[in-house]
């Protein structure tokens, strides 16, 4: 969806969310936010290209006591805090981009967590009103566009 044209484009989606994933960002150029936690194996996905990695200690977040781990790889440095106990569930994300000119990070805090399934519309698409379809076109080798 680009809201500032108002235009959207759909396209079929493979049968996983890995698929879906790697479809989105190699034909399109699309990445999703935190998309590490979406697939498959998250912890296979999250470590593959670690150069570096320590246990902080325990920490709260917002209450909850955590483990605190964090990791490098050449790019960035993330930090995950995971909460201690039967449901060990991320509660904070802080990544570092270590590239990046003053190092920006992105912090998320992660809170109310609901492990149902989520329903079939949620996952559908509804154009905004007044919006046009486009077509969407892929990429060209090299990731450079059409």
């Amino acid at each position: 969806m680009d809201r500032e044209r108002n235009l959207y484009g759909v396209v079929d989606a493979p049968a996983t969310i890995d698929q879906t994933l790697d479809l989105a960002a190699q034909d399109y150029g699309i990445t999703v936010p935190l998309e590490d936690l979406a697939v498959s194996d998250p912890y296979g996905s999250s470590m593959k290209n670690v150069t570096a990695g320590g246990y902080f200690g325990d920490e709260p977040v917002l209450g909850v006591s955590c483990r605190h781990v964090g990791f490098s790889t050449d790019r960035i440095d993330w930090q995950l805090w995971v909460a201690d106990g039967p449901q060990p569930l991320p509660q904070k994300l802080v990544i570092s981009y270590k590239t990046e000119e003053q190092t920006p990070q992105y912090i998320v805090i992660f809170s109310k967590w609901n492990l149902g399934r989520a329903a079939d519309l949620a996952f559908q698409f509804i154009p905004p009103p007044g919006s046009a379809s486009t077509p969407l076109v892929a990429l060209k080798a090299g990731g450079k566009q059409p």
